[in-house]
């Protein structure tokens, strides 16, 4: 008679953490934001936040993302979708450890 038990060992992967109202191409980067935060002692939960996160054409010349905030109404993160399509940054199975370089155009959007 067989036993139904293995003694293989079946590798555990780690559930990613879901952002509401949040592009689910977006959620590793947020992650990786709120544990590049925990590293420096900051607590930081995006999921508290009314945040919005979206790839979306943006239709300003040479302009990767875009982000607004206010007090009262939402804070929203657009990546261009050109952009994001194009960009070997983003086409990996895993992010690079640090950003790419990047130059703030005013304070809402930035170019890299």
């Amino acid at each position: 008679m067989q036993s139904c038990e293995s003694n293989v060992d079946v590798p555990v992967i780690p559930e990613q953490k879901q952002f509401a109202n949040v592009d689910e191409r977006l959620w590793e980067y947020f992650e990786a934001f709120e544990d590049a935060a925990a590293e420096k002692g900051i607590d930081y939960d995006i999921s508290a936040l009314n945040l919005i996160g979206s790839i979306e054409d943006i239709h300003d010349e040479g302009v990767a993302g875009t982000c607004s905030y206010g007090f009262r109404g939402p804070r929203d993160v657009v990546v261009d979708l050109p952009f994001w399509n194009s960009s070997s940054y983003f086409n990996v199975s895993e992010p690079p450890p640090t950003p790419p370089d990047f130059q703030a155009t005013d304070r809402h959007s930035f170019r890299f």
